[in-house]
């Protein structure tokens, strides 16, 4: 019998066990990102661009707390030695979790206005006393998923993920649609990472019945995992507040209406790349870890999810680097057209984020925690350098470019540190990144033709050319078969 041939163009076989892994995380991530895509046109339009500037506030510095608050412990999990050691960080990093959402909560119910202040956002100062909340859901929720990934229970992240998009996008249409100003958003995605946990809880509990957990093994995790959560906690720390500098200076430098327009636009650019990283990423760091004593199998598995990640994100922001402008005021309206001006800009280095950061846990597999430090340290400065200079320049746009050509080079860089650890050289992903570009080009050259058309009819040109784009990427990627068939496993 032959083997059927999909839409794209790929053969219909079974698939291996980790792109069935990737599947079932992906599926679910696939919907519940799906609800925040098709949720966003309908928040842009309860809210205005000075709430999302006050939720990309509350979001940044709430990134920042989540990457430390757990010192890391929730990373040691997935590379734990056997089950008993896995439960008992996991009650490490819960526990430090609740410690830290303590103190933030001491800090802000008294400061909450003082804080706000000095971070240009006085309108969040309302706000704040939610922040340990969302701190202790975020960073539980967390480990309990690191912990899910060290048993390979990757239904149930597809169904967590699914289901924490959906309350998500729900609870915040549902507090816009009553004018709740910006804590709708903020409860919304507190909402967000609270629900879902039910099945990965029952299966810890059960976990607990038959293994049992002590303080005395607690302590004695943390000890013997210290080392490398003080490396970690540091590095997540330089790279959180990296990551988070646009939300804390655009604010600062500029308003919060300019923070606003450049959250919707990167929450926006950042969603599709977010929808494969949660399912890449995850399955990718089990995954790896199981072959890091087999440096060809390393190699070749870290080779061709690379190359897959790029068959996504060419095409993706292929057409948002040529028609961001037109599809922001297609789809969100035209109050939203800065946004679309900042996604143009920022296209570029989400090319290369959307390829890097699903692979960024290789360090961690070959055990190169400590060269993180001195690479993220340099990208923090140069990121905040970059949004100096448009501050400088007392525009926003040059800042974003400045950013953005940073970022490029930043992203190219981690590429090459992170693929160094499985032996992949960058030279081996320019012949397959340079056909996907190729493939690319045309459609992308389609709609700078029609740049006179209609706004409707660009941003259906800009749809159909990424469904063809990225076809005919997948059906001639080699790299892509070979993960789909199982080769790897």
């Amino acid at each position: 019998m032959r083997p059927r041939i999909s839409a794209v163009g790929l053969t219909r076989r079974p698939l291996g066990r980790v792109a069935r892994s990737l599947a079932v995380v992906g599926v679910g991530t696939a919907l519940g990102q799906g609800a925040l895509v098709l949720a966003s046109p309908v928040l842009a339009r309860l809210y205005d661009p000075r709430d999302f500037g006050i939720m990309s506030v509350y979001a940044a510095v709430l990134s920042i707390l989540v990457a430390v608050a757990s010192l890391r412990f929730d990373f040691a999990i997935p590379i734990a030695a056997d089950p008993v050691e896995a439960v008992h960080l996991l009650g490490v990093s819960v526990a430090l979790a609740l410690g830290s959402s303590i103190v933030v909560g001491v800090v802000v119910l008294p400061w909450g206005a003082q804080v706000a202040g000095a971070l240009g956002a006085a309108s969040l100062a309302p706000f704040m006393w939610l922040l340990p909340i969302a701190l202790l859901a975020a960073s539980t929720t967390q480990a309990l998923a690191s912990w899910a990934v060290y048993h390979r229970m990757f239904s149930a992240l597809g169904r967590l993920r699914a289901v924490q998009g959906v309350a998500q996008a729900g609870a915040q249409a549902a507090l816009g649609l009553v004018n709740a100003g910006p804590i709708g958003l903020i409860v919304g995605d507190i909402a967000g990472r609270v629900v879902g946990t039910g099945q990965l809880l029952r299966s810890l509990f059960a976990t607990l019945r038959s293994t049992g957990i002590s303080g005395g093994r607690i302590r004695q995790a943390a000890r013997d995992h210290w080392d490398f959560a003080r490396v970690m906690t540091v590095a997540s720390l330089l790279s959180a507040v990296s990551l988070q500098v646009p939300f804390l200076l655009i604010p600062a430098f500029f308003d919060l209406e300019s923070s606003g327009q450049y959250f919707l636009a990167y929450r926006v650019l950042v969603l599709p790349a977010s929808l494969v990283a949660a399912a890449v990423s995850q399955v990718f760091f089990g995954e790896a870890s199981l072959r890091r004593a087999d440096k060809p199998k390393l190699h070749d598995l870290a080779r061709n999810v690379a190359v897959s990640l790029f068959v996504f994100s060419i095409p993706t922001y292929g057409m948002v680097a040529v028609g961001g402008p037109v599809l922001f005021e297609a789809v969100f309206g035209p109050s939203w057209g800065p946004a679309g001006t900042y996604a143009q800009i920022m296209a570029p280095s989400l090319v290369f984020w959307s390829v890097a950061s699903p692979i960024s846990s290789l360090p961690l597999v070959g055990r190169r925690e400590r060269e993180s430090l001195a690479f993220t340290a340099m990208e923090l400065g140069l990121r905040a350098a970059s949004l100096g200079v448009g501050a400088l320049a007392h525009s926003l746009t040059v800042g974003l470019i400045v950013l953005s050509l940073t970022a490029v080079l930043l992203n190219i860089a981690a590429l090459w540190r992170f693929l160094r650890v499985a032996s992949v050289s960058l030279r081996e992903l320019v012949r397959p990144t340079g056909l996907i570009a190729a493939l690319t080009l045309p459609f992308i050259g389609l709609i700078v033709v029609a740049g006179h058309q209609d706004v409707g009819v660009l941003a259906l040109l800009a749809i159909l050319g990424w469904v063809a784009a990225f076809g005919l990427a997948a059906r001639l990627s080699p790299e892509l078969r070979a993960l789909l068939s199982g080769s790897h496993d």
